[in-house]
Order: structure tokens, then C-alpha cells, then sequence
């Protein structure tokens, strides 16, 4: 008998702790939103005002001092989260029955680069990238008491909708054909051609043009462009998705090879391109017209007078 009595002791304790932990749980309510457009960049809703809208409910009837833990995940746990030990020098403090809207600062202090952690994910392609993998995400936030450390919070319950992230396409080089020779004209006119990004505004797209020769020619393109010097032989910038090289640009030489590559750039700073936006290398050579038998006044060539003049013509006598 007295064992029974200690067993239900002990699971009315029970319940009663865990009832009282769901209660502390439950002191403040979290509302996460995050509006589209969406970036796999962290620092998209950390540095932009309205990007990120969180809100503080403090149900209580007294002032609460708090701290927050964030998180960036996937739908497969995998991404960034803070760090278990973060804790902030100095707390949020939410008025008693009244509603915190985070600040910007807000925000930043939460998802520091300092004091993330990374799941299922390589911190360096993060980096490399600039953004989290492709997938669907959401953002979520869970309240702390700053004193005892205490969850005010549940994390289930402080998170936004999923939201997709995606990288965009960076420009494919229509023309001049990688590796192509080009006959040198007079004046010059070498148009150079590329895609424009699937599924974006291309008003808000700009494109950055890198040419360099190639020395030797046979040299890769890919080489040539990240060792060439600056200045580059040319360097354009666009908002359409073609350039035309005229008498205005550099004169090329017949003769060298040169190679090129494209960058997008979304100028309102929303899209992420994969290769930040680079093109593949591409090359071509410049090659010198072929000498015509006329000149531009219909006669021959001094070349072909020059070769004429050598020989001595006898007239043809009959008998």
C-alpha cells in the first residue's frame, strides 16, 4: 500500500512539473513571417528591414526579461541554427500583455554569423554560395527567460510558413561559339550574345562583360580570365543581354584569341545566381581577312599589279 501511494505521488509530481513547464511555455507566443521574394541568403533578412516580421506576445501579467534562439532550417532538420550556449549580454524586455515587434537589430543579434551552428551542412559551400542548399525552408524562434534560461516558448510554435529557396541560372553564351574564329571587319562589329535568366525580372537584372586575350592562345580560358590583370582588355556593363564591340571599344588584332565571360547581377540585391552569376569561359580567335584580287575601286590589288608587273608581255606575231 504505501508503494502505490509513493508511485502516484511521484506521477502526480510528475504532471504536475511537466504541466507547469508547458505553462512557462506558453508565456509568450511567437509569430514568424517571412513575405516573399525568398533568398537562400541569411543576411537577406538580417540587413533588410521588412524582409523578417517577428512578433512577442507577453500573455503574462508581468514585464518579462528574454533572449531568443533562431533557426534557418529545411524540411529535413538540415541548415543553420544559434548556437545552444548563446546567450546575449544584455535581455529583450517584453511589457506585460502587450506585443514586441523585433527590430532589425533584433534579428542581426539572433542569426549572427558568430554564433551559428551548421546541420547537415558544409559551412564553407555556405559560404562559397552565399546561401543555404536549394529546398524548402522556414525561420523559426523560441524565447528564453535571460535569468534562469527557462523556454517561454515552444520552437514548433514559433515558426514561419515553408517558403522555397532557389538559386537562378547564370547567363549561357549564345555567340560568338566558344572557340570560334571570327574574320576581322572594318570597322570592327563583334556582337557577343547570352540568355537572360529563367523566371525573374529581367528590368532588374544588370550584366558585367570581361574580356582579356590569351596569351598564349592556345591557353585556357578559364586561366586567362582569373590571372589576366586589371584593366581587362574590355569591360562593359549592361542591362540587356547582348553587346555589340564596335570602332568605340578596344581595336582588336587579327591574329591573338580572346576570352570572355558574362555576370548577371540582380541590382535589387533578391536573387542568388549559382557561380555568383558567372558564365562559363568562352574564347575566340580574330582572325585576318583573306586578301581580295580587287581593290575597293574595282581594279586590281597593288599586289597582284606589283606580281603582273614582273613579267614582260610579247605581243603574238602571225605568219
Amino acid at each position: 500500500m504505501k508503494r502505490q501511494i509513493q508511485n502516484r505521488l511521484f506521477l502526480m509530481l510528475f504532471f504536475l512539473g511537466a504541466a507547469i513547464g508547458l505553462q512557462a511555455q506558453n508565456q509568450v507566443v511567437v509569430n514568424v513571417v517571412v513575405p516573399p521574394p525568398y533568398s537562400p541568403d541569411i543576411t537577406y533578412y538580417t540587413d533588410n528591414p521588412g524582409r523578417l516580421l517577428v512578433s512577442l506576445v507577453n500573455t503574462t501579467s508581468q514585464d518579462l526579461e528574454v533572449y531568443l534562439h533562431g533557426s534557418f532550417m529545411d524540411a529535413d532538420g538540415m541548415g543553420v541554427k544559434t548556437g545552444n550556449d548563446y546567450k546575449p549580454s544584455s535581455p529583450l524586455t517584453l511589457p506585460a500583455m502587450q506585443t514586441y515587434s523585433l527590430s532589425l537589430e533584433d534579428i542581426a543579434q539572433v542569426f549572427s554569423a558568430n554564433d551559428l551552428q551548421f546541420v547537415g551542412v558544409d559551412m564553407n559551400e555556405i559560404i562559397k554560395n552565399q546561401g543555404l542548399p536549394e529546398g524548402m525552408y522556414r525561420i523559426c524562434l523560441q524565447v528564453f527567460d535571460f535569468a534562469t534560461g527557462q523556454a517561454l516558448s515552444t520552437e514548433a510554435n514559433g515558426c514561419s510558413n515553408y517558403f522555397p529557396v532557389q538559386y537562378v541560372e547564370p547567363p549561357t553564351i549564345i555567340s560568338p561559339v566558344c572557340g570560334d574564329s571570327i574574320t576581322e571587319s572594318d570597322p570592327q562589329n563583334i556582337v557577343i550574345n547570352w540568355t537572360v535568366p529563367q523566371g525573374v525580372n529581367s528590368m532588374n537584372i544588370v550584366y558585367h562583360l570581361r574580356m582579356v586575350e590569351m596569351f598564349p592562345s592556345e591557353r585556357d580560358p578559364n586561366d586567362a580570365l582569373q590571372s589576366s590583370g586589371h584593366p581587362d582588355f574590355l569591360e562593359a556593363t549592361t542591362n540587356v543581354n547582348t553587346y555589340i564591340i564596335t570602332a568605340n571599344d578596344p581595336e582588336l588584332v587579327a591574329g591573338r584569341s580572346y576570352a570572355f565571360e558574362v555576370k548577371a547581377e540582380d541590382q535589387d540585391g533578391n536573387l542568388l545566381f549559382l557561380n555568383d552569376g558567372v558564365s562559363e569561359a568562352c574564347w575566340f580567335k580574330y582572325k585576318a581577312a583573306a586578301t581580295s584580287d580587287f581593290n575597293p575601286a574595282g581594279g586590281l590589288s597593288v599586289e597582284t599589279e606589283s606580281f603582273i608587273g614582273q613579267f614582260e608581255f610579247i605581243p603574238t606575231t602571225h605568219i
